[in-house]
């Protein structure tokens, strides 16, 4: 429950092969407590709001196959088989938990990229650590939440050097950059040419 699943999994392995090696448990007590085993845990990752779909059709197929098991060696592949299935239900979870809290991050910066955002603000409005937020950009967004908050505001300025009568410097404070010089840092370093080249190139072009 406290999602320790490698090593819960790795002791529960390590458990099963000791037990395999206890002579006073015959074949049939064997295979029922691997099969307990399966059931329980898709019970509890269910109850842990998991998608179980899959691993419920297949744990079916797996008290079967456990039946038919001609050793105590195979019975463990077979739980070594269903624990991949396990953890493979355990990612895909995890992974769109994770997208939906970075689009969330996301949704949040595209509507406050033009006020004085910080990392800071991210977080009291989300009720996260500062440096929980910043190692979550890196790892998530693959850029950090500056990169990612500067693309965006860059990415406005574009259209607004395109659709606008709005001068650059006025454009750079409309979309949070508090100094001129620094919004032109960035946008060169984004998109390879100053705010007044781009407008020039997309004219000309």
């Amino acid at each position: 429950r406290n999602k320790h699943f490698d090593s819960a999994f790795h002791y529960l392995r390590n458990h099963a092969i000791k037990l395999s090696n206890c002579f006073s448990m015959d074949v049939f007590e064997y295979k029922s407590f691997i099969s307990n085993i399966i059931f329980n845990i898709t019970i509890l990752l269910g109850n842990m709001n998991y998608d179980i779909k899959e691993l419920e059709q297949s744990r079916y197929s797996f008290f079967k196959l456990i039946d038919e098991a001609h050793s105590a060696n195979e019975t463990i592949k077979l739980l070594d088989c269903f624990i991949e299935e396990a953890n493979k239900c355990i990612f895909l979870m995890e992974n769109r938990a994770e997208n939906i809290t970075m689009k969330k991050f996301m949704d949040y910066i595209k509507n406050h990229y033009a006020e004085p955002l910080t990392l800071t603000d991210v977080a009291t409005y989300f009720h996260f650590n500062p440096s929980y937020i910043s190692s979550y950009f890196t790892t998530h967004n693959h850029e950090g939440f500056i990169d990612s908050l500067n693309r965006i505001r860059i990415e406005e300025a574009c259209k607004l050097l395109l659709n606008g009568t709005a001068t650059i410097a006025e454009i750079s404070e409309m979309v949070g950059f508090s100094e001129h010089s620094y919004f032109c840092k960035v946008f060169k370093k984004i998109k390879g040419m100053s705010p007044s080249q781009y407008k020039r190139k997309q004219y000309i072009g």
